[in-house]
């Protein structure tokens, strides 16, 4: 997939980057706030380690993709959620879940993307 910056990424159709370029390259400047706030996007290959806030090597890529999607369109403002089983203590499932988000956030931000 090319984005407007001329840069090509590889994703695959119906994927979280496919989703991302098709919504940024729309008119969606033009839909309220309350709107733009129930549009979500799932990272389909964002994984880390069992337990872990750590995210898997082979999850990098998405990252990789996700920073340039951004990069390419500035305008865009983004709030990442993290999400964990149900399984275990829900304390320490909402401290991962945050710690996950936050580990995410600083990849695109090592990528150069804004935070």
């Amino acid at each position: 997939m090319k984005l407007p910056n001329g840069k090509e990424l590889d994703g695959y159709k119906g994927g979280i980057e496919d989703q991302l370029v098709t919504f940024l390259s729309s008119d969606w400047k033009s839909l309220g706030a309350d709107s733009l706030k129930k549009k979500w996007f799932d990272f389909d290959n964002l994984n880390f380690e069992l337990g872990k806030s750590t995210i898997v090597p082979a999850s990098e890529k998405q990252l990789d993709n996700i920073s340039e999607i951004l990069k390419a369109f500035p305008d865009a403002k983004i709030k990442i959620g993290g999400y964990t089983d149900a399984s275990g203590n829900a304390d320490a499932n909402k401290k991962l879940s945050q710690d996950s988000a936050d580990a995410a956030k600083a990849g695109l931000v090592k990528r150069g993307v804004s935070a």
